[in-house]
């Protein structure tokens, strides 16, 4: 196990939680510059908290929360943010210390040395991934697909990473498996990333079919209302008809040439606006259609 001077591994814990907090803030450029001040407070806060204890980690990611995000609202995207930033911080504090096993020998106590060269492996790490998350609009992509499953998954992520690390830690191993670690906790993302693929998908095809379900029911009204429309303009088409048919007995038996041409006028102009544009008598069979379309959906559902 590789040692560190008390001075220098001190430094290295405290270099090691601004670095949360200077990536949170760099892929989140539209934070409000007022309220991160505050978040800015957590870094001393976090850092003593860790001199004591093994669960420094949910300070900065609950602390910020509450800083960040509105009164009295649930901000999703932003837990989901927080995160994916402390599960990018745990990779890179892995990733630099696999690599430090390889390049320095374990005999020995490191100083500062040691730590600036990890330091300037973090800093690296940390340009790359935030030079890719603008790259790739990662940002745009936490946005559409935050939910609660997600944030959910990506806390197994980080209380696995985190008990692995510390059972590594307490058993004085972890420089030695460092690179065990990193392939277990990969499995872990890449078994956690499937899982929620399936059940995204899934509440996608679940979400497709509820709005079909809705879709038809719409559909139906419709062709109610159309029916019922269709109905009244029958009955009245039906009664103008007869008007008329009644004003031109009338206008035969008082010989009245002159009312007569004036019926047949309105007539000839009526008829082309009374005609049935929408065949009626098949307007039935729009709902028996959708009858028979909702009893599919129902067996499908």
């Amino acid at each position: 196990m590789i040692t560190l001077d008390t001075k220098a591994y001190l430094l290295r814990m405290f270099v090691g939680n601004f670095f949360f907090f200077l990536l949170f803030y760099m892929t989140n450029t539209d934070l409000n510059k007022r309220k991160y001040l505050f978040v800015c407070l957590l870094i001393p806060l976090t850092f003593f908290v860790e001199l004591f204890t093994d669960v420094s980690a949910a300070i900065p990611i609950i602390g910020s929360y509450f800083i960040l995000k509105e009164k009295k609202k649930t901000n999703i995207v932003l837990l989901n943010k927080l995160l994916l930033c402390m599960l990018i911080d745990d990779f890179r504090s892995i990733i630099t210390s696999m690599v430090m096993t390889y390049m320095f020998s374990f005999e020995g106590i490191k100083g500062y040395g040691y730590v600036v060269f990890q330091i300037m492996l973090d800093s690296l790490f940390l340009l790359m991934f935030i030079w890719l998350y603008r790259k790739l609009a990662i940002n745009r992509i936490v946005e559409q697909s935050s939910s609660k499953l997600t944030a959910i998954f990506m806390i197994y992520l980080l209380t696995i990473g985190l008990f692995v690390s510390y059972v590594a830690h307490q058993y004085q191993v972890f420089d030695h498996f460092v690179f065990g670690v990193l392939i277990f906790l990969i499995i872990q993302m890449f078994v956690v990333l499937f899982l929620f693929i399936r059940i995204t998908i899934r509440q996608r095809e679940q979400y497709e079919q509820q709005l079909k379900r809705k879709e038809l029911v719409y559909l139906k009204k419709y062709t109610d209302s159309l029916e019922k429309d269709q109905e009244k303009f029958a009955r009245f088409r039906h009664d103008y008809k007869n008007l008329l048919l009644s004003l031109k007995e009338i206008a035969n038996q008082n010989h009245d040439s002159i009312l007569e041409k004036e019926i047949k006028e309105l007539e000839i102009y009526s008829n082309s606006y009374l005609t049935n544009k929408f065949e009626y008598r098949y307007l039935k069979n729009i709902k028996n259609e959708y009858r028979s379309e909702e009893r599919r959906v129902g067996k499908e559902c």
